[in-house]
């Protein structure tokens, strides 16, 4: 598109050269941030392009901290995968993979939105996600407390689907 604008043509095609190289088997593709994060890469891509300083010299912390924790989430996503595959798996390994898929996930989304977006808007988005960090502690602490009082006296309590269980 001329003048300036949006090549979705592109964007798309590397979203799905991207989506041919995973070699999942696809009963257990990776969640959505597998798919978001080379979207906003691209657009990051285009807002930078024919500009004289890159995204690297521009905005170099919210650039790095958006490349650790995506690498760090597919590690994440790694072990949880290994260690579902394993004849004796321990779903704490599980839980411990699944959250820190969610936070570095979520970290990895707002650090590439803090890129893309006006220099104003970073500010709020951190502070939405330390919004959201705060209520997910909140959150896995009521979930635990609540299985200990009630598990002290009632017997024991599950973990509910996909909750973290220290």
């Amino acid at each position: 598109m001329a003048g300036g604008g949006i090549n979705m043509a592109f964007i798309w095609s590397r979203v799905y050269t991207f989506q041919q190289q995973l070699l999942i088997p696809a009963t257990s593709r990776p969640p959505i941030i597998v798919l978001l994060f080379p979207v906003a890469q691209n657009f990051v891509e285009l807002q930078y392009q024919g500009k004289q300083l890159s995204v690297f010299e521009n905005r170099p912390i919210a650039i790095r901290v958006a490349a650790a924790s995506f690498l760090l989430y597919c590690l994440a996503y790694y072990v949880k995968f290994k260690r579902s595959l394993a004849a004796h798996h321990s779903p704490v390994y599980e839980r411990i993979a699944s959250l820190a898929m969610e936070l570095l996930g979520s970290l990895s989304l707002v650090s590439m939105a803090a890129v893309l977006f006006p220099e104003w808007v970073g500010p709020v988005l951190w502070i939405l996600f330390a919004l959201f960090l705060v209520s997910r502690t909140l959150q896995l602490g009521r979930n635990w407390l609540r299985r200990r009082v009630i598990g002290g006296v009632v017997g024991a309590v599950p973990a509910p689907e996909g909750e973290w269980d220290p």
